[in-house]
């Protein structure tokens, strides 16, 4: 059962009002409220006892909004029960909304009079016709819609171009306004639906994605070992560093409020696997990650990623199971062949219950992260990322070879294993633009000067610090 904050249920309330008035029913409407602000997929079971509902009434609401394709079907690792999850990227919902409805009342209309205007019988009198092609005009956008389909916007009619235009300008411009209110909305809903508040990222939103089957593998070492081959600050846990590799899916990739279009034009550099070895900083950014390398099959985004983002990204071929099929085992294999080395991963899909990181936990340190720092040519970068916490399953055991890491860093040979953690992923992660850290220090000393005061300083924390030389990727004898 999901326990609702006043503002979760006020919310939930005013959805459903809102539904009946959309010509919905409240209760199919509310199921999807408490689906949108839930931190995790949802089985019929809490959602009964969460909204005190007949499990009959939430069965066949949950089926309507499959219907509407608002919510769909997925699975959790160690429990058979389905679970629901809605769309949480706001321009996607509500295009679909709009589709469907055209779908469902406006087509079935635009048929009808079709039909009636070339029905063959006799007995359509001039009057009768007049008002019915009016209706048409209405109803369809005129002939123009009537042959090419409707969207789910009506086009301009018998405007000028001019004037066609400007309309469009207007409201393309109104969209773009709108865009950053809508995401702010929707973070802070997500926000309050884990009773915490979040600050949004100050850098617009370039991209949005989910960030599916994640699997961490942390790995701790002493601080003077990997501070040389690191451009920032280590930010040390029980003073020793700490890396992770980090595989997962990502899917979905689009600018955001895009929709389907945007997840069609980005589909060649999305819907493939990543591996990242992450280091744990503290730069002027605030805390975050440093990412040291990432391995991912696809060829254009591996060209792409370095040029926007400063990404280190480097191709590996990639063979997964990660439905642990055989034994309740998945398992992960990742070939470089420019190092002729691999990498090899087994681990339970049959876990623990989902938990949250507790904040000061060594879990909290190593998930809970969203400031990224990355290092190429030889500018630093850093860019943020915004989603709700992570929900993951604490593994009891793990078979690791790690040979392809130790290729590409030698230090690594010094890391000892600590724990891993198994997530099935977030969706509608948020991404913004990069920004060069050079361009960041100068506007904040900017600022500082311009406030008069003491400056900005990081928050205090362990921090250790050397000079810095780029690690270089070799085979070892």
């Amino acid at each position: 059962m999901m326990q609702l904050t006043s503002i979760q249920q006020r919310f939930i309330l005013h959805w459903g009002e809102m539904g009946t008035r959309w010509g919905i029913n409240r209760t199919v409407a509310q199921i999807h409220a408490l689906l949108y602000l839930a931190p995790r997929p949802l089985h019929a079971e809490d959602i009964a006892d969460t909204l005190s509902l007949a499990r009959s009434n939430v069965s066949t609401s949950l089926k309507e909004l499959q219907g509407w394709r608002l919510v769909r079907l997925v699975h959790v690792l160690d429990d058979k029960r389905d679970h629901f999850e809605s769309l949480h990227d706001v321009w996607e919902m509500f295009r679909i909304i709009a589709d469907e409805r055209k779908r469902r009342e406006i087509d079935p209309t635009r048929a009808m009079l079709h039909q009636l205007l070339t029905a063959p019988e006799a007995g359509l009198d001039p009057l009768t016709k007049g008002r019915l092609e009016a209706l048409v005009g209405v109803v369809c956008g005129g002939k123009r819609l009537a042959t090419v389909g409707a969207g789910p916007f009506p086009p301009f009619g018998r405007e000028s171009a001019q004037a066609a235009r400007s309309r469009g300008v207007i409201f393309f411009a109104r969209v773009f306004l709108l865009i950053p209110k809508l995401h702010k909305m929707n973070i802070n809903l997500i926000n309050s639906a884990h009773g915490k508040f979040r600050e949004l990222p100050p850098e617009p939103t370039w991209f949005v994605a989910d960030w599916r089957r994640m699997l961490f593998v942390h790995f701790h070492l002493p601080p003077a070992v990997l501070a040389p081959h690191v451009p920032h600050a280590l930010d040390l846990h029980e003073g020793r560093a700490w890396v992770s590799l980090v595989f997962f899916r990502l899917e979905g990739l689009r600018p955001p409020g895009s929709g389907a279009l945007g997840r069609a034009l980005f589909r060649p550099i999305s819907d493939h696997a990543f591996l990242n070895v992450r280091t744990y900083v503290r730069a002027e950014a605030g805390p975050g990650i440093h990412f040291l390398a990432e391995w991912i099959p696809n060829r254009l985004s591996a060209w792409f990623g370095p040029r926007t983002y400063g990404l280190p990204y480097r191709l590996g071929s990639f063979d997964c199971d990660l439905s642990g099929d055989s034994g309740g085992v998945g398992r992960i294999a990742v070939h470089d062949p420019a190092l002729g080395q691999n990498l090899s991963i087994a681990f339970p899909t049959q876990a623990a219950p989902l938990a949250v990181a507790r904040p000061g936990t060594t879990a909290s340190f190593l998930l809970e992260r969203y400031t990224a720092y990355t290092w190429r040519k030889p500018v630093r970068r850093f860019f943020q990322v915004s989603h709700p916490p992570w929900h993951y399953h604490a593994a009891d055991w793990l078979r690791t070879d790690t040979a392809l890491i130790a290729a590409a860093f030698p230090w690594f040979r010094a890391a000892e294993f600590h724990s891993a953690h198994l997530s099935p992923g977030v969706g509608g992660v948020r991404m913004s633009r990069p920004r060069r850290l050079a361009e960041f220090q100068a506007g904040r000393r900017v600022a500082a000067e311009r406030s008069q005061g003491p400056g900005v300083r990081d928050q205090p924390g362990a921090s250790i610090s050397y000079a810095f030389s780029q690690p270089k990727l070799r085979l070892l004898d």
